[in-house]
């Protein structure tokens, strides 16, 4: 299944129910959320589209994807500068050698990991209440001449602000006054986001439920 073929399905089978409940709030692209922990992104699928819908994944890394997101927006775009792009500051010289050149195969290998989508926080170090991070994938990448574009999608909405206090567990940089949510830029880390986020009780229902683990390259 190509990128446009994922994007279009995925865009006729995700539904956004409006009815909250006590502890969580289900909503469309413009909710507004007041106090919650997690917010969780509903999807209906025939079971056609499910069996189609399903993405492989690998759990040695994952992106930081940091820009322009609209509250509980599932899919989109976000355009990196060329000096935001696997940010050194943020990404290991390894990982940035290993990816820099956004070639096919590297494409092919970033849009198996897992990704963080989120806008920058609203003070330092710190989201507002109604800020959520995105957990999904990366559907694609396109290199420009000064810039790359990168499209996403996202399944499950976690408060911004459980983000920022797992800076040591998810390898982010950060301390009372700054994280790395802070600032506009797209990172790779070695860890196992999904992991991570499940040992502390955080919700990945969604996206556990559309992807499959895949072997370590070698």
């Amino acid at each position: 299944m190509t990128s446009q073929d994922l994007a279009k399905a995925v865009a006729g089978a995700l539904v956004a129910p409006d009815q909250p409940s006590s502890w969580e709030q289900r909503g469309d692209n413009n909710l507004q959320v007041g106090h919650a922990d997690a917010l969780h992104v509903y999807q209906q699928f025939a079971a056609t589209q499910r069996e189609s819908l399903i993405c492989p994944v690998r759990d040695d890394c994952f992106h930081v994807l940091v820009g322009n997101v609209p509250t509980g927006q599932q899919q989109g775009t976000l355009t990196f500068t060329l000096s935001q792009i696997l940010d050194l500051s943020s990404t290991s010289r390894e990982l940035f050698e290993r990816y820099r050149k956004l070639d096919a195969d590297s494409v092919d290998e970033l849009k198996l990991f897992p990704a963080i989508i989120a806008s920058e926080n609203q003070d330092y170090g710190r989201a507002s209440a109604t800020q959520f991070a995105g957990v999904g994938i990366i559907t694609d990448i396109r290199l420009l001449r000064s810039s790359a574009c990168v499209d996403y999608l996202v399944w499950d909405l976690i408060g911004q602000n459980s983000i920022n206090g797992l800076c040591d567990e998810l390898d982010l940089r950060g301390n009372k006054v700054y994280t790395e949510l802070d600032e506009t830029h797209w990172a790779l880390k070695e860890r196992d986001l999904v992991g991570v986020l499940q040992s502390v009780g955080l919700p990945v229902d969604k996206f556990v439920a559309n992807t499959q683990k895949v072997g370590h390259r070698g």
